[in-house]
């Protein structure tokens, strides 16, 4: 127990050392403390986490489009929204069959230049065009409803994803980048009404000449709508709710923090910051969080310079557990999450990956059968597969 005071002492010193420029954030204190075990592989491996339940669906292909690479994925009720690599949005339902195509590239009324980000909104669908600067909003069935035009400023360039707090307020990740004439911070709550801003956890590393994303998605949205928020290489889980930011969850990792001064000296950030500060046994933070009703995933590169874990948080319990992303002792496949409905979270992959799994998969796995059934009749040309994971802890 003193051991725990003590870490989150240090924790809150660490924090104090970096607020400069915040707002509004509540201490430490009051976050839950969460034990995971992640000293090592072999640590990791002998508490395996287990799957409750698996599913796989087969997104239905057509001739007139083909996704071949899955950049986001949103859902609702029993809807599943994807967008792939070309930046263009298709809406299924949870049987995998096709729906319709949601707007479309263009320059014209119901068409976006890029679909930046997208959310279910009050039953309709709301597209972010940064370039264009306007929020799109479609019914379902693909049907234009109409657009509002935003004066984004310093996010049209800044942002990566984004999520709405209100009718109002719409909170940005913001990209690492080097200009010395713009601040540097993680998050920005914007106002539609009046334009005002609000940052959040200013970024200390810097890159040269570009910008660069520190998560693959870094928001996500509770049950009851708050948002929860990850930062580079940081143990701690943020919560936005009430018109207030606030540390909700502390990850107790066995790695040791880059300190403030270890984190200004990067120059260059990117994929080589990571590996280098997993080299050096530093905590690297979280790369992607997603959410059910019961858990929260989050991924990272930690155990190696080359090798990413998951980690499971149950939110009932309080409780945490580690595990290894590629792992040939796996039972199952787990691939690329990307986003999460109330009970299940969602990975995909192409159609010749998944039966490489059938053919290659040892013959006492459970799952090969699920995986067999859903393939049965697939083309390697086809669309990709979802796959719906449950764990049990």
């Amino acid at each position: 127990m003193m051991n725990k005071y003590i870490y989150l002492l240090l924790i809150a010193l660490t924090f104090v050392f970096l607020s400069c420029g915040r707002k509004n954030i509540e201490r430490v204190s009051d976050a839950i403390v969460i034990a995971v075990d992640d000293k090592n592989r072999q640590s990791i491996e002998q508490n395996p986490i287990a799957l409750e339940n698996l599913k796989v669906i087969r997104l239905e292909t057509r001739p007139d489009f083909f996704i071949n690479m899955i950049t986001r994925i949103r859902s609702k009720d029993s809807f599943i929204l994807v967008r792939d690599f070309e930046n263009e949005l298709f809406l299924f339902d949870e049987s995998g069959a096709f729906l319709n195509r949601i707007g479309r590239i263009g320059r014209g009324p119901g068409e976006y230049l890029a679909a930046n980000d997208f959310y279910f909104d009050e039953g309709k669908i709301v597209v972010v065009d940064r370039q264009k600067g306007e929020l799109l909003r479609f019914e379902y069935d693909g049907k234009f409803i109409g657009s509002r035009p935003v004066s984004w400023d310093r996010l049209s360039w800044q942002s990566f994803m984004m999520l709405p707090v209100d009718e109002d307020k719409i909170l940005s990740a913001n990209f690492v980048h080097g200009l010395a004439d713009y601040d540097r911070y993680a998050y920005t709550l914007f106002s539609l009404r009046d334009k005002s801003t609000e940052n959040f956890y200013p970024l200390p590393m810097q890159t040269t000449g570009h910008g660069y994303p520190f998560s693959r998605n870094p928001m996500s949205r509770t049950d009851n709508g708050d948002i929860h928020l990850i930062a580079p290489f940081d143990n701690v889980i943020y919560s936005y709710a009430d018109g207030r930011f606030s540390e909700k969850y502390l990850i107790e990792t066995a790695h040791p923090l880059a300190s403030p001064k270890v984190l200004s000296s990067v120059t260059d950030f990117g994929d080589g910051t990571f590996k280098e500060m997993a080299s050096r046994d530093f905590f690297t933070g979280f790369s992607g969080i997603f959410e059910t009703q019961d858990h929260i995933f989050l991924n990272t590169p930690l155990v190696s310079a080359t090798e990413w874990i998951y980690y499971l948080i149950d939110k009932r319990t309080g409780t945490g557990r580690a595990g290894l992303l590629f792992s040939s002792d796996n039972p199952f496949p787990l691939y690329n999450i990307s986003g999460s409905t109330d009970t299940h979270f969602i990975g995909y992959t192409s159609i010749s990956s998944a039966k490489a799994f059938v053919e290659n998969a040892s013959g006492d796995s459970p799952y090969i059968e699920i995986f067999r059934a859903a393939l049965a009749g697939a083309s390697d040309d086809d669309n990709p597969v979802l796959i719906l994971y449950r764990w049990a802890i």
